[in-house]
């Protein structure tokens, strides 16, 4: 493997998504991606007129090479002025763009909520009988049990550890590691202050540790976070003060400006409202126009979680908020800034939730119009719109409906089209209901069925939550009709995780059948563990396992395997992928992927074996910051990792490099 090192560029902030990226790339037709482990789900930076120029001071991330399709043509490196080397290009003629139209990006996207892997690993005791001293469980019979880190595992263990990695070192790769990993954790030590630690990277001569640092600062839930990302996004005496330069940096600035999101929607009213007056000043700022700043702001007011009903300070907070965003909103900046303008309409939904206020049919009525309206705005908005509408309707609303309808039916834009079908999904009720069955039985098979599959999955699942269980058995045999006539990889994979949402059990023999005819194929395989997981099949555990071991070399269906058996609550696969780690094979695509595993699923008792490799100098320092990733994950007391409200309903395609870019975006993050 080539780790040679663009200078000022850290690997890790490519690799620790590469797990899930070797998925897009085998989704979209790529040659296989080196595995090194962690955690995709961003696509690739595509704004009206090309992306932004990259801000002063700031040195802009190296453009990421592309697998090319075919072997006949390597692509060779280019080497700039400077000397660096820029990375492959991809010559004239030859488009690698990828189809960021497919269902799977959504689905990396929005997998989180469904999947609540954490909470399967560590909420059930063992199931697989004969594993009670594997886990060390000396307990009385019926007690429960928990295998998440325990308070004295943290403290004494894991935060020591990944101090005492962080101060040993200055490679970028195990620094950001161990940056997001203690922030996750968010917890001081007796001999460490957290804050002081994180704050004193921001000074920083890489420019991916500056901005890793500012995040970690939201990520680490403590309110004296606060003022230090306030000062940090404003590019005041004292952000500047904090960094040592004439400037912040526009991407340190939007990182910031994500953190405090992440912080205001773990905090309470008052920080809120702190927070609230710092990205309010970003967005009414006539002079910003930093594309990465305004849509980092636009975003971390969506996240910020107000609850109106809780108390009339959140009330008053989303009362100023809305016409920040919608002035914003309105604001005549040219076309090329509507990618930006894109991200507002899911913010206000995501804010305001569904309902029947006075307000809420404002903004229904607003976004709808987008869908019809003669003159076209740029197809960002349109998307944006599609989703908002998903977030503000209930099925009672029917002229919301009808136009989603109508606009998969007839719209312009492929993308708005589908993400309508996610949208009726989301809103549930017969007539959406009716008309996603039809366009799965008449729909193109490999475009549009798995689209409507995957919103039948969406609206069932969520039907079930509100009524005890009860399964929709006409969508469970629909889509297992699907499963069985259309043979499309891709689609079939769609129909697997859909019948999975459904909890329509009848299908998984088949699924296990296509399983075992299909363990070659990386992705329909992986895809098929996960909806088998879904749906609660413990029959498929052994199947599952055996897909597992097999998969080595083989990170993305590893991962997926994985995955599927912490959501079984299968306790062996975390016994499996320790005897992968302690083994004397230290190949860095092994380790990368089995860390990378370890992350989504590992307990209490990984942590021993996943601390002697952190601090194994027979690995490089890449891998030991893949464990080190592993280890933040595990002892993180969050359910959901903090990037996912970020990422749930987002609108990927309008995107910018810290939002996502494929490597250093706050969506491609572990």
């Amino acid at each position: 493997m080539n780790t040679k090192r663009v200078p000022g560029h850290s690997p890790l902030r490519t690799s620790l998504k590469t797990l899930s990226l070797c998925l897009a790339a085998t989704l979209l037709g790529f040659a296989e991606l080196p595995g090194h482990g962690g955690r995709y789900r961003g696509a690739p930076v595509g704004t009206p007129g090309g992306p932004p120029p990259p801000s002063k001071g700031t040195p802009a991330p190296p453009p990421k090479p592309y697998v090319p399709p075919s072997p006949v043509w390597t692509p060779t490196p280019v080497v700039t002025p400077s000397g660096r080397n820029a990375g492959p290009r991809t010559p004239r003629g030859i488009n690698l763009a990828p189809d960021l139209s497919q269902w799977q990006l959504w689905w990396e996207m929005n997998k989180d909520q469904f999947l609540l892997i954490k909470q399967s690993v560590h909420d059930t005791g063992p199931v697989t009988g004969g594993d009670e001293y594997y886990l060390g469980a000396h307990r009385r019979k019926g007690a429960p049990m928990s295998l998440a880190p325990d308070a004295r595992q943290i403290r004494e263990k894991i935060v020591p550890a990944l101090h005492r990695a962080l101060a040993d070192t200055n490679n970028p790769d195990l620094v950001t590691a161990c940056l997001l990993g203690l922030a996750k954790i968010g917890r001081d030590h007796r001999k460490i202050d957290l804050l002081a630690v994180i704050t004193r990277y921001l000074r920083a001569k890489n420019f991916e540790i500056r901005e890793t640092a500012a995040l970690a600062l939201g990520v680490s839930r403590n309110v004296r976070a606060l003022p230090l990302l306030r000062d940090l996004l404003l590019d005041n005496a004292a952000g500047r003060h904090m960094v040592k330069r004439r400037e912040v940096g526009n991407r340190v600035r939007a990182f910031a400006a994500y953190g405090l999101g992440i912080l205001a929607n773990r905090g309470r009213a008052d920080l809120r409202a702190q927070a609230f007056a710092a990205l309010r000043t970003v967005l009414q700022d006539e002079d910003q126009r930093n594309r990465d700043i305004q849509i980092a702001a636009i975003s971390a007011l969506g996240v910020m979680g107000l609850q109106p009903t809780k108390s009339s300070k959140e009330k008053r907070l989303l009362w100023q908020a809305l016409p920040v965003l919608m002035d914003f909103y309105k604001k005549d900046l040219g076309r090329g800034a509507q990618v930006v303008q894109a991200h507002v309409p899911v913010a206000v939904g995501r804010l305001l939730g569904r309902g029947d206020s006075l307000e809420q049919a404002k903004y229904r009525k607003l976004f709808t119009s987008e869908l019809t309206r003669k003159k076209r705005r740029s197809n960002e908005i349109v998307q944006s719109a599609v989703i908002a509408l998903g977030l503000l309707s209930t099925p009672d609303h029917k002229t919301a409906c009808d136009e989603l309808y109508r606009y998969y039916q007839n719209g312009r834009n492929q993308q708005a089209r589908y993400f309508s079908l996610i949208a009726m999904g989301e809103i549930g009720g017969d007539e959406n209901r009716t008309r996603l069955l039809r366009t799965l039985h008449k729909g193109k098979k490999a475009l549009e069925r798995p689209w409507a599959a995957i919103a039948l999955g969406l609206m069932t699942y969520r039907a079930r939550l509100d009524d005890g269980g009860k399964v929709d058995e006409t969508v469970g045999r629909a889509l297992e009709r699907q499963l069985i006539s259309v043979k499309n990889r891709s689609a079939v994979g769609a129909f697997a995780v859909a019948l999975g949402l459904s909890g329509f059990t009848d299908a998984t023999p088949r699924m296990r059948k296509l399983l075992e005819e299909n363990r070659n194929h990386d992705e329909l395989a992986g895809f098929l563990c996960v909806g088998l997981a879904l749906a609660g099949d413990q029959r498929a555990v052994d199947q599952i396992r055996a897909v597992m071991r097999r998969s080595v070399r083989r990170p993305m269906l590893l991962r997926q395997s994985a995955i599927a058996l912490g959501r079984l609550h299968d306790k062996l696969a975390t016994r499996y992928l320790i005897e992968m780690i302690q083994g004397e094979n230290k190949n860095m695509a092994r380790m990368a992927a089995v860390a990378g595993a370890l992350q989504f699923v590992g307990d209490r008792v990984t942590v021993d074996t996943l601390l002697k490799r952190l601090h194994d100098d027979e690995l490089t320092k890449l891998s030991r910051a893949f464990v080190a990733a592993a280890l933040g994950g595990i002892a993180d007391p969050m359910l959901l990792p903090f990037s996912a409200r970020y990422a749930m309903d987002c609108n990927y395609r309008a995107a910018v490099s810290t939002f996502t870019d494929q490597a250093t975006g706050i969506l491609d993050l572990l």
